[in-house]
Order: structure tokens, then sequence, then C-alpha cells
């Protein structure tokens, strides 16, 4: 049971990570050249709103969200598996 803890715990962490850096990601895919930030909100409705400053704020603490409640689930899988060790 506690390898079971400790993988969800990793897996927990490595999806926190991912979405840690996302916002990051998310300002290179739109900024990375002028012509493709033109392309970008050109395109279809997620895409379209790209461009706009509160738009983007609120992706990325829509991710940086996500990326605290990944970490704290995989805290706790973390902490689980210390208390299955200890029962």
């Amino acid at each position: 049971m506690k390898a079971l803890y400790n993988s969800f715990a990793n897996l927990f962490f490595l999806l926190g990570g991912c979405f840690l850096i996302s916002p990051l990601l998310l300002y290179r895919f739109i900024h990375s050249d002028y012509d493709w930030y033109i392309w970008v909100i050109n395109g279809p409705y997620p895409f379209s709103h790209l461009g706009s400053g509160p738009f983007q704020i609120l992706a990325g603490v829509l991710f940086l969200s996500i990326a605290v409640l990944f970490l704290v689930t995989g805290l706790l899988f973390r902490i689980s598996a210390k208390n299955v060790e200890l029962d």
C-alpha cells in the first residue's frame, strides 16, 4: 500500500510541476513571434482571446491554482504513505 501511495504522490508532484511551468509555456506559445501572435489571435474562440491581458492572467492563475492543488494532493499522499508505514 505504501508503494501505491508513493506512486500517486510522485504522479501528482509531476503533474503539479508541469502545471507550475505552464503559464510560462503559454506566454512563450503566444508571444514567440509577432506573426505567430497575429495568427493565434485570429483563430477560433479560445485562441482569439489569448491576445488580451485579462484572459492571459486568468489562464495563468488557473494553471497555478491547479498546480497548487496537485502539489498539495501529492503532499497528502506522501504523508499518508508515511502513516501507513507507522501502522
